[in-house]
């Protein structure tokens, strides 16, 4: 019998990238659930004998946990009216996904920071959901984000003393003998019933060791049970010759099966061999065939990838792949400090080159792809106190791309690994520091932890000011987002104060018509604005239209930002047809510089949804507020904040319009 397997063709472009946090269960491999039909109706029984139950799946790696839970959502998922796959191995990945399933169930969209409130008070209304959260680490890093209501809760884990308050749990056992010879016989029809009953006996019941044993034999022509028992006893040999155990969390059969085929590799498909060491570092799941194009000792990716598919060591779809976690752990276990900071250093080098402009809206979608794997390959640096700028820098380049796209958890999390990989190097860095300081503040604000941001930017501050002195551009940078953070606080005398500090050393640094001084004048006017005092902020925006339209010109694009600041004075003092001619004079300007599709041009047309409303024309308020919102969905996605807002905005109007003409 042959491996089955699909041929990976990469001769076409791969198509776009995009978000792809699943949350489907992933799909059985070719064989299912072999011997797991009993306990496949125990979990279902367990799960349902009331309506509140939450309960762990335990035990080492190999035993098919993940495999029991994906048979159990496959056979029971249709008895349920939700049915959800968060992949737990990561806690910082999971608030994307739940917005995932808040879009999908709801329609809605709702801000990262209240994506988990908002689950479990939809939950919390109905007790016909599963959550399956696969291959949780620990307790404490999930709890959470596990909902409290009646409805059932799945979780597997390698974390055999996991246990919590009103939680089961359960040990998944090996399969019976009877069962894997079986197996066997099906997957190896020729051979020899006694070698069938010899290799079940040290596969010990385990379904991963007996996928790979199969995959290997039917791969290799000439292949047979002996002499796949042969290897395994040289393996099992060699490994107590030096003193080796099994990779932790794994039993002995389960890592001699992928040792051997590993080895395989390494012999007779060198490429597929260094692609797959490769893939050790990064998530185990969505690793897009883009990141992937042009690694260094893999030339012939297509090849590598259909070898290791054949083998069961990846599972490819049609842009991305996924490689099996022991497949991972094996190949790190088997490699040495040297080897392992060498991957990394590849990795570093690859992507570095491979990134896109991080502040450009065009790169969104690849920094989303990448933002799961960076993070693991920072995870793995600090693990090997491997000091690595560039993945220093890769990861501050993301948290900015996440930044922009609202995605501020995540993002802070990048940054806090830049800086553990920043603080290892040598020489001096604290510059680069303070500006990674600097834009975890601005992910905390994002996230709405303001005390969190504020602390950090003042720790910036500081770093800065040791770095660089009191006049530089990064201080005035870092007063400027440390006043937008106490606005939003609603500590506005503190605001000014930064506002009229990074104005000053701005003015020093480049003369009163620059720029970042008219930059500062219009954060000093949202700030006096907040603090509800509209003269002297209408003062400020204007003085930063003045600069703006000496240093730049009346018909560029800061001039107008300028002038949609002042729309939004004019708005806060009821001066609506002012601030529908201001808006107007932005709008021809960004339309003039940037076309119909961006993101400011989106932004002014709301504005100039709401002087319309204000006037009582919720017509044309309506359809541009509409416009608005399309084109910043097609750049952001619906997710982002300022799609959030945007919505919001309009639905205000939509009803404003229905209550002007009497309707229901």
């Amino acid at each position: 019998m042959t491996g089955h397997h699909n041929t990976i063709h990469l001769d076409h472009p791969a198509p776009a990238l995009t978000r792809r946090i699943a949350l489907a269960a992933p799909a059985l491999g070719e064989w299912g659930a072999v011997g797991r039909a009993r306990d496949l109706e125990d979990l279902h029984a367990a799960l349902t004998r009331e309506k509140r139950a939450t309960l762990a799946l335990t035990g080492l790696g190999g035993l098919g946990k993940t495999t029991l839970a994906a048979a159990y959502t496959e056979a029971y998922g249709r008895q349920y009216g939700l049915v959800a796959w968060i992949q737990a191995e990561s806690p910082d990945l999971i608030p994307a996904q739940f917005q995932n399933l808040l879009r999908n169930v709801t329609g809605q969209e709702v801000p990262e920071t209240a994506t988990t409130a908002a689950l479990k008070a939809l939950l919390g209304e109905r007790d016909d959901w599963l959550l399956v959260f696969d291959n949780a680490s620990s307790p404490g890093e999930i709890h959470g984000y596990v909902p409290a209501g009646d409805g059932r809760v799945l979780i597997t884990t390698r974390n055999e003393t996991w246990w919590h308050a009103h939680r089961r749990v359960v040990k998944v056992s090996p399969l019976t003998p009877a069962d894997v010879r079986g197996w066997l016989r099906e997957a190896l029809p020729s051979e020899p019933e006694t070698s069938r009953a010899r290799l079940a006996e040290r596969l010990g019941g385990l379904p991963l060791a007996v996928t790979q044993a199969i995959a290997y034999i039917t791969s290799r022509p000439g292949e047979t049970i002996d002499g796949y028992l042969e290897r395994m006893a040289d393996k099992e040999g060699q490994r107590v010759l030096l003193a080796r155990k099994a990779p932790p969390g794994y039993p002995a059969p389960v890592a001699t099966t992928w040792d051997i085929a590993l080895s395989g590799l390494r012999t007779g498909q060198p490429e597929a061999a260094e692609l797959l060491a490769l893939l050790a570092y990064v998530s185990p799941d969505d690793v897009p065939f883009a990141l992937l194009r042009d690694l260094e000792g893999v030339d012939d990716l297509a090849g590598a990838l259909d070898s290791l598919q054949s083998l069961g060591m990846v599972r490819c779809s049609a842009d991305s792949l996924g490689v099996h976690r022991l497949v991972q752990d094996i190949s790190r276990w088997a490699a040495d400090e040297d080897e392992e900071k060498r991957r990394l250093d590849v990795w570093g080098t690859h992507l570095t080159a491979l990134a896109p402009d991080h502040e450009d809206h065009g790169g969104f979608a690849w920094y989303t792809a990448a933002a799961p794997h960076v993070l693991r390959l920072c995870g793995h640096a600090s693990r090997l106190c491997h000091a690595t700028g560039d993945l220093a820098d890769l990861a501050h380049r993301t948290g900015i791309s996440l930044n922009d796209q609202a995605v501020h958890w995540l993002a802070a999390t990048l940054f806090e690994r830049s800086l553990e990989l920043r603080y290892a190097l040598a020489g001096d860095v604290r510059l680069p520091a303070g500006r990674t300081l600097g834009q975890l503040g601005v992910a905390h604000r994002g996230a709405g932890r303001l005390r969190e941001a504020t602390e950090v930017l003042e720790e910036s501050l500081a770093v800065l000011r040791q770095a660089v002195g009191e006049t530089h551009p990064d201080v005035a940078r870092t007063l400027n987002n440390l006043g937008r953070t106490h606005t939003r606080a609603g500590r506005c005398e503190e605001a000014i104060a930064c506002h009229l500090g990074a104005r000053d050393r701005y003015r020093e640094l480049h003369g009163p018509d620059h720029r970042e001084v008219a930059s500062s004048y219009v954060n000093l006017g949202v700030a006096r604005l907040a603090n509800r005092e509209p003269a002297e902020a209408f003062r400020d925006l204007e003085e930063a239209r003045a600069i703006f339209t000496r240093a730049l010109g009346p018909r560029h694009p800061q001039t107008a930002w300028a002038l949609g600041n002042t729309g939004l004075a004019l708005l806060a003092a009821g001066r609506h047809a002012d601030a529908l001619r201001t808006y107007q004079r932005a709008l021809e300007i960004f339309e003039e510089a940037y076309g119909p599709a961006h993101r400011d041009v989106a932004l002014t047309l709301g504005g100039m949804g709401r002087a319309y409303a204000g006037l009582g024309r919720f017509d044309e308020a309506t359809a541009l507020q509409e416009k608005g919102v399309a084109t910043l969905e097609t750049i952001y996605g619906p997710r982002h904040d300022v799609v959030v807002r945007a919505r919001v905005e309009l639905d205000e109007t939509r009803r404003a319009r229905r209550g002007e003409s009497g309707e229901g």
